[in-house]
């Protein structure tokens, strides 16, 4: 549409949310395809249940991120293909460490043990969430597992609660405000979870421009009325860069610390290290300095790291030169490279 393309938008069918393309024959940039894909119709659908009954009847060949139980269905039936990519996104429990009684890291910590992890993702998210072991999830680059990694265990989180001062239990409130798929399946999962150690949990809904606007804008999480202190929140890059990821949830000195940062805590040492890698070249200090982030960011309880996501995509065997691109996830589709056998 900018005039420089391989293709050109011929149409824009607002009712139906389709644009059609057709191919440019004169593209700059020459078709090595021998077979390319002539005309292409991209439809955005209200219903994503709708995708599936396309691909089965032959009007669509490819479909990003079908409903889990529809992914499942054609996964492994003839004359689809089904593939599971790692997404760019990161999805947590962030807490806001300015917040009482998430200003104590012991609080923190034992939430941390509260969420069984491996049944969040086989039974909430069907097994399409890769666990991650440090801040950022493993599809992306610079990414080492932490010393400290938090396991399901209601006991130990009872004792830190018990050594934070909070023996006979606490009430928390968390916020959904639509920036996680599931946020309502794994919330009330928690919440009863945290039940058994006497801790209520408050589940709220919240408009993201309000919650954005006091977590974010005005750094005033802690105190804005109906914001409570954890939210559930996706997170994910522009670009594979880990550094990016966390720069968006954790303390970094380019935002003053931990001032508006997703989990409001201000740990000098993590500033610290965050300079540090800024001001190094060098791979293997960068290495070491980025193990030391993460085991830092482990051991500060920040966030609950529930896991990095999975671009789905399904097409009929027909495709073929489909390739999947990790810093534009499940958006991207390299129709110059495509071709359709008959």
């Amino acid at each position: 549409e900018a005039g420089s393309g391989p293709y050109t938008m011929t149409q824009f069918d607002k009712a139906n949310n389709q644009i059609t393309l057709e191919r440019f024959a004169n593209y700059w940039g020459g078709w090595e395809n021998p077979s390319p894909v002539e005309k292409v119709v991209i439809r955005w659908l209200a219903e994503p249940s709708g995708a599936r009954p396309l691909l089965e009847r032959g009007d669509a060949d490819i479909a990003v991120n079908l409903p889990t139980t529809d992914f499942a269905a054609l996964e492994g039936t003839a004359g689809f293909i089904s593939k599971r990519y790692p997404s760019i996104m990161q999805y947590y429990l962030a807490m806001n460490g300015s917040a009482k009684p998430l200003d104590n890291v012991k609080v923190r910590q034992a939430l941390q043990y509260t969420l069984d992890i491996d049944k969040v993702i086989q039974d909430i998210f069907g097994g399409n969430l890769i666990k991650m072991s440090a801040a950022v999830g493993p599809g992306y680059p610079d990414v080492y597992p932490a010393a400290i990694q938090y396991n399901y265990d209601l006991e130990k989180a009872k004792q830190l609660l018990k050594e934070a001062g909070y023996e006979q239990g606490l009430e928390l409130t968390a916020n959904m405000i639509g920036a996680m798929p599931n946020d309502s399946a794994v919330l009330e999962f928690w919440q009863a979870e945290l039940a058994k150690i006497g801790v209520k949990l408050n589940i709220q809904q919240v408009d993201y421009g309000i919650w954005s606007t006091a977590w974010f804008n005005d750094c005033t999480a802690a105190t804005a009325p109906n914001i409570g202190q954890i939210s559930a929140l996706g997170v994910g890059g522009d670009y594979p860069s880990a550094w990016e990821v966390i720069a968006q949830v954790y303390p970094t000195p380019r935002l003053g610390g931990g001032k508006c940062s997703a989990v409001y805590i201000d740990n000098p040492k993590l500033n610290d290290l965050f300079n540090q890698i800024t001001n190094t070249t060098n791979l293997k200090e960068r290495q070491a300095l980025f193990q030391e982030l993460y085991n830092t960011i482990a051991e500060d309880a920040g966030a609950i790291w529930l896991g990095q996501g999975t671009d789905l995509v399904t097409m009929r065997d027909v495709v073929q030169g489909y390739q999947y691109y990790f810093s534009m996830g499940g958006n991207y589709v390299p129709l110059t490279k495509i071709s359709l056998t008959k």
